[in-house]
């Protein structure tokens, strides 16, 4: 399975977007069935296009409800925005909130698989 980042799947706005909806609904059970119908829905066409496969919208909010629970279960979580740069090699691997960075672009990962965890 493909490893992405959220900043490849989705925009900054819609990022942005996701984290506020996130900070509304997070604990009430509602969190993946509006980011589906708000946010991934509507883009949907654009998001299987970057990720060059169909995908099913309520999937991908869960998706985003798990990444932004892991986040925040981190203890030093860092929900600010910045690239996300490749630890090895330093290409930028996409945009996005920092505590969620891959920190491993696809090439090194294939390249170096002993060196990734």
């Amino acid at each position: 399975m493909k490893q992405i980042s959220l900043g490849e799947m989705l925009t900054p706005e819609q990022l942005e977007a996701a984290l506020t909806l996130w900070n509304e609904l997070k604990g009430t059970g509602r969190f993946a069935a509006e980011a589906a119908r708000i946010i991934i829905e509507p883009n949907l066409p654009a998001i299987n296009q970057k990720l060059g496969q169909e995908n099913d919208a309520r999937y991908l909010a869960y998706a985003l409800e798990y990444a932004f629970s892991q986040c925040e279960q981190q203890q030093a979580h860092d929900m600010t925005w910045a690239p996300d740069v490749c630890q090895f090699c330093g290409a930028q691997i996409g945009y996005g909130i920092r505590a969620l960075h891959l920190g491993v672009c696809d090439r090194c990962r294939e390249e170096s698989p002993q060196q990734v965890h």
